[in-house]
């Protein structure tokens, strides 16, 4: 499962802009969303439009007084530290994890991405990979090679619009989706992975079981959090998050992403890791940076409206675990292989 970034969730731009499936929801929350919301056109007894069904989940934890005292804290800071975000641009690596493709291995990626994100607060931002291997298994030695593979994820949001470059019958394509009044300013930060700029505590909170699990050897440096959905619509994109903070300035390093239904026999995921990250650059206030919001122009490319907006695009992958444990309470270091 690829998840792009759109406040990178996250992961993410996350959110990946979290940051962290388009910028129309995957198939998996299009009809997440249709479960969720009952009938198009539904309406009470009295008329008046049903409202949309919250399907929650059970905890997968239960924190102490303290543990809860400790997250609150950790969610407010970050909060605090993710408002003062005004321009952010970093690389990232990508790494997604199928042991199914690649005899069972669960350290060995199935595809590696590299690119680069942008992000101008409140609702601007850029992932572009530049970059793809696959890792194959050679049919006559039976070992992992790597292959090239032409990039093809771009995408765009100006604030008013997202655009994604897509090929359709060998037809490059940019696909602009307007984006309705809602769905503007903040509200682009609030994607299926919420997790890179614009943490909002309360949010979080609401949409996620959350807890503190930073391994100590770790500590003096990072915060880990772990993220379980408290919805089906949150559900049906991943089933848990790992995502590691930078002391002091709590923002995103790494994010890992565990697809829905993974487990000690398949455990498939997505690792994002940001590299070199700058922060309200001193040269970001130049309209050079912003045009790295606009619509893209690849060569031979034919621009097409899409006005049936579903969500988003989600926050881009994260980190991958070298030996991980494949239970709720453990995940080990994100490695890249």
């Amino acid at each position: 499962m690829t998840i792009r970034a759109c406040s990178l969730s996250a992961l993410i731009i996350a959110t990946v802009c979290t940051l962290h499936s388009g910028p129309l929801a995957s198939p998996a929350v299009a009809q997440s969303s249709s479960a969720d919301n009952g009938p198009q056109g539904s309406t009470s007894p009295g008329g008046a439009p049903l409202q949309p069904q919250v399907l929650p989940l059970a905890p997968p934890f239960v924190l102490s007084p303290a543990d809860e005292g400790n997250l609150n804290q950790l969610l407010g800071d970050w909060e605090k530290a993710s408002n003062g975000i005004k321009t952010f641009k970093c690389m990232f690596m990508r790494l997604e994890y199928d042991p199914a493709i690649n005899g069972g291995d669960p350290n060995q990626p199935s595809t590696r991405s590299e690119g680069e994100i942008k992000y101008a607060a409140p609702d601007q931002g850029m992932f572009k990979v530049e970059k793809v291997t696959n890792y194959v298994i050679d049919p006559k030695t039976g070992k992992i090679v790597e292959q090239k593979a032409e990039p093809t994820e771009w995408w765009t949001c100006n604030g008013k619009s997202m655009f994604e470059v897509t090929v359709r019958n060998n037809q490059t394509l940019v696909v602009e989706t307007p984006l309705p009044p809602e769905m503007r300013g903040q509200a682009i930060t609030d994607g299926p992975l919420p997790f890179v700029f614009g943490a909002q505590a309360k949010v979080l909170k609401s949409r996620y079981f959350m807890r503190i699990i930073t391994p100590e050897a770790n500590a003096k440096n990072e915060v880990w959090l772990e993220a379980f959905p408290k919805q089906q619509k949150d559900a049906a994109n991943f089933s848990q998050v790992t995502l590691i903070l930078k002391k002091p300035d709590l923002q995103p390093s790494a994010i890992q992403i565990f697809n829905p239904g993974a487990n000690a026999q398949n455990n498939s995921r997505t690792v994002i890791m940001l590299k070199d990250p700058s922060i309200n650059g001193t040269l970001d206030a130049l309209q050079n940076f912003f045009n790295n919001f606009s619509q893209p122009n690849p060569l031979g490319a034919k621009h097409v409206m899409n006005q049936n907006l579903m969500q988003p695009p989600a926050a881009a992958k994260l980190p991958d675990a070298k030996g991980a444990d494949t239970s709720q309470a453990s995940r080990a270091t994100p490695a890249a292989k």
